[in-house]
């Protein structure tokens, strides 16, 4: 049985998926900040350019972890969970809780 979450802009992924994606993303933005940007920076806008960092390319460590295909094409729930994970301010990005209130109250009064 697959279960199913609401983020914070009311799309729904898996709950499998959404714990997965999220540990990466948190492993990437404490890791490989630059990757990390570029990740954000490419669920907002499917035309940037991923590039070179100091730490490696990033289209081919975004590839490696599964966030984006050969094509530099982002999956959907991927995107929505990026998206919902995030809080950016000019060059900051923040990762926050990307589950809805009513789900994020949901999930820890059981």
């Amino acid at each position: 049985m697959v279960v199913v979450v609401t983020l914070r802009d009311g799309s729904t992924v898996a709950e499998n998926v959404l714990a997965l994606t999220r540990m990466r993303l948190e492993d990437l933005s404490k890791n490989n900040y630059i990757v990390f940007f570029d990740l954000v920076q490419k669920c907002k806008d499917s035309r940037y350019q991923l590039g070179i960092t100091p730490l490696g390319d990033s289209r081919e460590i975004l590839i490696n972890l599964r966030f984006i295909d050969e094509q530099e094409e982002v999956h959907d729930d991927i995107r929505k969970i990026v998206l919902n994970s995030v809080e950016q301010s000019k060059l900051s990005i923040t990762l926050v809780n990307p589950l809805s209130s009513k789900e994020f109250t949901q999930i820890h009064s059981t």
